[in-house]
């Protein structure tokens, strides 16, 4: 089995950058997000967000991953990052001029992806990225020939990301997914039942959802063999994070700089992240006082200190 080879990550850090840059620069077939739960089957609708071990036995997630990884899946969303049932003639979409302009808007997006991504669909080998694989990276490593980078951002870039997409990012069915979850929650979260039963404040549930789909891959990292990279040290020094994630990955071709300028697809939705030069610090003035003094609780609650909020830059020791 050639080996599968994954970017993973929590939304809104940077994986997209990451697909797309290595793709390019190593003429890769992109796998883009087949755990999408609306998009990509009953498979994906079961396992998304799971927290699955090596001692697991999933034969029909296999069957999946093996699939994916081949380039076999082939839906819109998968090669187009598009859901295509967004894009259907009905005439309920035609209520107002707002949603015709929509309308049009997504299928203008749609296009531009077909063109940009179908010359990659000929590229034999793959690269796939999840973003909701972060709990069930234990049981991968012990079933594929894993070649992995995890992709760490500051919570609060992340959080703030997160919130300009509210109905997209909605922390409550994640951390209610995370919360039906018995092997999580009497597993690695078996300490925190009743702080994800109790009520918390919009930024405490997205700092959650952080903590959980950021603390068990990274705790396992080592163990499993896989790479972490954190955002801001691949944008303050790329020469030797790039080369890090390229020995990872097993790959052959360094990207060059004109190709990590260019914004990804996620990004250009973003407002002023047109560009990756150093710009990860603009959360601190979208977020107010009070939503980062509950990050850091959060944070405090979980136990995490690679990150704090009064620190631009990951805190990295060893």
């Amino acid at each position: 089995m050639a080996p599968l080879r994954l970017i993973a990550g929590s939304g809104r850090s940077g994986t997209t950058w990451v697909l797309d840059v290595l793709t390019v620069a190593n003429k890769l077939r992109p796998v883009f997000e087949p755990l999408h739960p609306l998009t990509c089957g009953e498979v994906a609708q079961r396992y998304a967000n799971r927290y699955l071990t090596r001692m697991d036995r999933q034969d029909d997630l296999a069957e999946f991953i093996e699939a994916a990884a081949a380039g076999q899946l082939n839906n819109m969303w998968v090669n187009y990052r598009s859901i295509s049932r967004l894009l259907d003639v009905r005439l309920k979409r035609f209520g107002s001029v707002a949603s015709v302009k929509k309308w049009v808007r997504d299928w203008q997006a749609m296009l531009r992806r077909v063109q940009e991504y179908r010359p990659l669909m000929r590229h034999p080998e793959t690269i796939v990225k999840v973003i909701r694989g972060n709990l069930m990276l234990d049981w991968l490593s012990a079933n594929f020939p894993l070649r992995t980078i995890f992709l760490v951002r500051h919570p609060a870039a992340v959080i703030e990301s997160q919130l300009r997409y509210e109905i997209a990012w909605e922390p409550s069915r994640i951390l209610a997914r995370y919360s039906e979850d018995r092997a999580l929650m009497t597993g690695p979260l078996a300490d925190y039942a009743d702080f994800l039963n109790s009520s918390m404040s919009r930024a405490a549930a997205y700092t959650t959802v952080w903590a959980i789909q950021n603390m068990i891959p990274m705790a396992q990292a080592k163990q499993n063999g896989y790479t972490v990279v954190f955002y801001e040290e691949l944008l303050e020094s790329p020469g030797t994070e790039w080369r890090r994630i390229v020995d990872a990955l097993e790959l052959e071709q360094m990207p060059e700089t004109d190709l990590l300028n260019q914004p990804s697809q996620q990004a250009t939705r973003d407002i002023g992240e047109s560009s990756y030069a150093k710009s990860y610090a603009k959360w601190r003035q979208a977020l107010s006082t009070e939503e980062l003094e509950e990050i850091q609780r959060t944070l405090d609650r979980f136990s995490i200190d690679c990150y704090r909020v009064d620190q631009e830059r990951p805190v990295l020791s060893g």
